[in-house]
């Protein structure tokens, strides 16, 4: 597997949609677990309702920047300009 492989992966729509899918559920299990482990190791409510803002403030942040992370690029362009640097072999 190369950068013209993930590349030419990466340029196809479905592709986005589905590995933003993948990644929101990897999300959702991740933070699930978190979310388990808090409540039985956080025995004041007032730090339970504390560290699951945090908890879903942070993952809100991971998940947006990694669907913005797929979207945002043109695989096409990268790959053409990763091509074109000079090789030090």
């Amino acid at each position: 597997m190369d950068y013209a492989y993930a590349a030419e992966r990466f340029s196809k729509s479905w592709v986005k949609v589905y590995d933003s899918f993948l990644l929101f559920l990897a999300m959702l299990h991740g933070v699930n677990g978190a979310r388990y482990s808090l409540e039985d190791y956080m025995k004041s409510p007032r730090q339970r309702f504390c560290s699951k803002v945090i908890l879903y403030t942070l993952a809100a942040s991971i998940l947006l920047m990694g669907v913005m992370t797929l979207w945002a690029f043109s695989y096409e362009e990268m790959g053409d300009a990763v091509r074109a640097l000079p090789t030090t072999h």
